[in-house]
């Protein structure tokens, strides 16, 4: 997830997946190392917690670069 150009003060990316059952199976699944920005920012948070600590603190994560999961552009711009 280490994906963003240097020197543009953001080190890394998360990847989120689509609100509702299959987002959250895809969360554990991945064990929530998708919420890497947040992970960074709230390293003591567990990472279970992450997706509710995004929900609850949005104004942390406006304009940041983040990426859908489940987009095919996603995957075919990062590599």
């Amino acid at each position: 997830p280490h994906l963003c150009e240097a020197g543009s003060g953001q080190p890394t990316v998360s990847f989120y997946t689509p609100e509702g059952p299959l987002g959250a199976a895809l969360d554990a699944y991945m064990g929530w190392e998708n919420y890497h920005v947040e992970h960074h920012d709230f390293p003591d948070v567990p990472m279970y917690q992450l997706p509710k600590l995004r929900r609850l603190a949005p104004e942390h994560y406006e304009g940041l670069q983040s990426s859908p999961l489940l987009e095919p552009a996603t995957w075919r711009d990062s590599c």
